[in-house]
């Protein structure tokens, strides 16, 4: 049996877990999550689909890795099955 549900803003919540633990094992890499957008907001309304805004930056240091070799983070995680 598939997941009963898909809820966006749990999976958003494990991406930003996901965006700090990146940053914190990656020298010299700054990230941040700066705002979470969820068009269907409401106390009872499982939501469907969260927007968000994040930041990466790497500190002048030279063991801080270029730009480029910092790859990209998921955009669809893995759905949580229901339990």
């Amino acid at each position: 049996m598939g997941p009963l549900r898909h809820d966006a803003l749990a999976a958003a919540a494990a991406w930003i877990v996901e965006v700090e633990r990146y940053a914190a094992a990656t020298p010299g890499l700054v990230a941040t999550v700066g705002k979470l957008d969820i068009p269907s907001a409401a106390g009872n309304v499982i939501p469907g689909k969260v927007i968000s805004t994040s930041m990466f930056a790497t500190r002048r240091i030279p063991s801080a890795p270029p730009p480029s070799s910092i790859p990209r983070l998921r955009r669809n995680p893995p759905s949580r099955r229901a339990a």
